[in-house]
């Protein structure tokens, strides 16, 4: 009997699965028919893309799938491949200023402020004895 199920990779206690079609006779780790997606559990949201048409060929053809594997297509064809939230972090962010703004933003502010400050102090004062 052919089943699709979940096989585990990543470092020790860093799990991540692939989700694979195999004999369900086989070991877990051990070779695989095809892999049909992945599955990393220790991401905020999770991360979980399938290959949905294989999948349903698989299911088509008589595979039988884990329990985990029928929650996470379920998940899957709820929310798509990652959840809302994830899209909105992933997304690159407009860039509202520019490199000068964001360097002058950057440079310690009270050495800024005594330079010009004393920079400008001098200029008013000549200005004014030249007058007298």
């Amino acid at each position: 009997m052919v089943a699709i199920r979940l096989t585990r990779t990543g470092a020790k206690k860093k799990p991540s699965y692939r989700v694979i079609v195999t004999d369900s006779r086989r070991p877990r780790d051990s070779k695989s028919i095809e892999i049909v997606g992945h599955y990393n559990p220790r991401l905020e949201p999770i991360e979980l893309a399938l290959k949905r048409e294989r999948i349903a060929y698989w299911l088509g053809v008589g595979a039988q799938p884990s329990d985990t594997v029928k929650r996470l297509i379920r998940y899957f064809d709820e929310h798509g491949a990652t959840a809302p939230e994830a899209k909105q972090a992933y997304e690159p962010q407009q860039v509202e200023k520019t490199a000068s703004e964001m360097r002058a933003e950057m440079a310690p502010a009270p050495a800024a402020e005594e330079t010009a400050e004393g920079a400008e102090a001098p200029a008013e004062e000549k200005p004014e004895e030249a007058a007298e």
